[in-house]
């Protein structure tokens, strides 16, 4: 079984950036355009981790998480871990457990991190 991340950010050459730092990687990658079609995608579907950008129109990083954590929708894995990214600096209302990473992200340490989840995910 693969390892299912859900890329999210409302600019296409930030998702083609994400899938080429991850490609080549057991991973099963899946994009979304913005919060709302990330929180439809989360509804519908598992997924191991959640990487968002922070700062999109509709929904952001911090709103799509805090729906997600606070239990306000129901998703098929409420033990997803999360990164946000954001080229404005972290959140002052980051939920404990989200791992934050400032734009443009350090390639090595966003693999390394997410290999760490796909090593905690791993029965």
């Amino acid at each position: 079984m693969s390892f299912k991340i859900l890329l999210v950010d409302d600019e296409n050459n930030v998702r083609i950036a994400l899938k080429r730092v991850l490609r080549n990687k057991d991973y099963e990658i899946v994009e979304a355009g913005d919060g709302f079609e990330a929180l439809q995608k989360l509804e519908q579907d598992f997924f191991d981790l959640l990487i968002t950008d922070n700062d999109m129109p509709i929904k952001t990083g911090i709103e799509l998480i805090s729906e997600i954590t606070s239990g306000q929708k129901t998703i098929k894995n409420p033990e997803m871990r999360i990164i946000l990214l954001s080229g404005k600096g972290k959140p002052a209302n980051l939920p404990a457990g989200v791992e934050f990473m400032l734009k443009p992200w350090d390639s090595e340490k966003l693999i390394t991190t997410v290999r760490q989840f796909q090593t905690k995910a791993v029965p």
